[in-house]
């Protein structure tokens, strides 16, 4: 009788240090993968890739952006609409800084918005995929591309601002512009390879 309580105890003892032992054994894995990773980050000093605007021209010059008044079913005329047509014509440098890893990106497009920085809903004016080559460790190249605004909506506000002047020196004037790059990335350990992928924007203003 006492050889059976003796068991029976063992038994609801090791009962509850299981889950315990599974537990500690899931977080020291994990634990374990997080070090390898940051270990390899270290080791592989992954840096993210570099954009600059070298250049950009735009046509016609200069902007003239058109007033589209629509009539509404009174027959009044107080629906009007700003619209413009331009080409974008655009440089731009992609650099990769990392002394190992290659980079690749698939699914590449390029945008042009306008709107204040720290707003989120930006109106995006145009985009057009960029067919971006693998780069090497520490090397870049340069794309030139254009992006078409076909009576495309601007607002009365952009409309305003993109009444630019134009001489013999070509346009003059402001406007909340920028460029945002949208893709996947991937860092590629050579000779082929590929060690982690994102998904990620950057903004060129």
């Amino acid at each position: 009788m006492e050889e059976a309580a003796k068991h029976l105890l063992s038994k609801k003892r090791e009962e509850k240090v299981w889950p315990i032992l599974l537990i500690m054994g899931i977080f020291s894995c994990m634990f374990i993968l997080w070090y390898l990773m940051a270990l390899q980050h270290r080791l592989l000093d992954i840096r993210s890739p570099e954009f600059r605007l070298d250049s950009v021209v735009v046509s016609p010059c200069p902007l003239t952006p058109s007033l589209a008044v629509a009539a509404s079913a009174g027959g009044s005329s107080n629906n009007s609409n700003w619209y413009l047509t331009a080409t974008w014509d655009l440089s731009l440098v992609f650099i990769n800084p990392n002394h190992i890893l290659g980079v690749s990106y698939n699914n590449f497009r390029a945008g042009l918005l306008y709107g204040d920085e720290e707003k989120k809903d930006k109106l995006i004016l145009a985009m057009t995929p960029l067919p971006l080559p693998p780069l090497n460790k520490m090397s870049q190249t340069t794309i030139n591309f254009s992006l078409a605004m076909v009576r495309s909506y601007v607002g009365e506000d952009m409309a305003n601002e993109l009444l630019m002047g134009g001489g013999s020196g070509g346009c003059y004037g402001a406007a909340r512009l920028g460029v945002k790059l949208f893709g996947e990335l991937t860092f590629m350990v050579p000779p082929q390879g590929s060690l982690v992928e994102i998904f990620g924007a950057n903004n060129l203003s």
